[in-house]
């Protein structure tokens, strides 16, 4: 009998991500790619298998019925938003990036290859998965003021698992197993109603923007003898809201009793090196849960918002 020794822990493992040069193609150079400030990853490695059908047999299925039928991975990563960490998630949810704005594609065109590493640390030899021809079809981005870090989570979807061992494959890593330290924080960031006009920033205790592709389920591809990932559409943006009670806020609840769609605009920092994300919501509309109070205290106001179309844009994002 042996015993296990050589056993993991999840203080040392890496996610990695790189933009592959076409569908179908994994990437195995991940040198210069960043290493997401993670706090939790979901990364599948099983196959699906065949239903058991018991055939011919009268007391139990024959091994014979089992079989691999392919990879359907789909999983959830929370990680710390990072300028560059960010760029390749906005690039695989909204679309590509002409300049520092990115450019909302009607499918998919710009694929991620994922690779998790379970022992990052120069020597080790441990395992990698990697989930070829990822994208993330739902992006949520989550501040709560008044400090703190921009929190993504991003749920992926892929077409292939691939595990290998962390020094096969001609796999190359990062010389610094250590995380992005730039995050884009909270501190000094702004939610700004009508920024073209009124300009009034809203005093926000939480804010939270979903950027949802809508994925079609996973189809058999008889071509590629893969399951297929593909946008469903249409897109939706949302913002979900938890502000102060103020007159500045109460004037959301006057523009939704009217009818009256504004802009909006997310602005948040990180530090070095200097970078700005930008998020300008079109036609946001919102509705509202109970106002009120809850014996001393105002109860907050909450309030969710979803953005429409203008001049074929429901949100512009960039990152300068």
């Amino acid at each position: 009998m042996v015993t296990a020794t050589n056993l993991r822990t999840g203080r040392q493992v890496a996610l990695l991500a790189a933009v592959q040069a076409a569908l179908g193609t994994p990437q195995t150079a991940f040198a210069s790619s960043p290493v997401f400030w993670t706090h939790s990853t979901e990364m599948p490695v099983s196959p699906k298998k065949t239903d058991d059908t018991w055939m011919a047999e009268t007391v139990g299925p024959a091994p014979e019925e089992r079989t691999n039928i392919g990879d359907r991975p789909l999983g959830r990563i929370v990680s710390a938003v990072t300028p560059d960490a960010l760029d390749l998630l906005l690039r695989s949810n909204w679309g590509p990036k002409v300049g520092s704005a990115y450019t909302l594609a009607s499918q998919i065109n710009e694929w991620l290859t994922l690779a998790w590493v379970e022992w990052a640390a120069a020597g080790n030899v441990g395992q990698v998965v990697r989930i070829q021809d990822a994208w993330v079809p739902r992006l949520v981005l989550r501040a709560e003021f008044p400090r703190g870090y921009l929190v993504a989570i991003a749920t992926y979807m892929g077409r292939r698992i691939l595990p290998d061992a962390k020094g096969s494959g001609g796999l190359t890593f990062p010389a610094s197993w250590s995380p992005e330290r730039n995050p884009v924080t909270v501190n000094a960031a702004a939610f700004v109603r009508d920024p073209a006009g009124l300009n009034v920033s809203l005093r926000i205790r939480e804010l939270e923007i979903t950027l949802n592709q809508r994925p079609a389920a996973h189809e058999w591809d008889y071509a590629d003898l893969l399951y297929s990932v593909v946008k469903a559409g249409p897109t939706d943006v949302r913002v979900h809201v938890r502000a102060e009670v103020s007159d500045e806020t109460w004037a959301l609840i006057t523009d939704a009793r009217a009818g009256t769609m504004r802009q909006f605009r997310f602005t948040a920092f990180a530090q070095s090196p200097a970078k700005t994300l930008t998020v300008t919501f079109n036609n946001l509309d919102f509705e509202f849960e109970e106002l009120g109070h809850d014996g001393k205290d105002m109860r907050e106001i909450v309030a969710d918002g979803r953005a429409h179309l203008d001049a074929g844009e429901l949100a512009t994002i960039s990152i300068t």
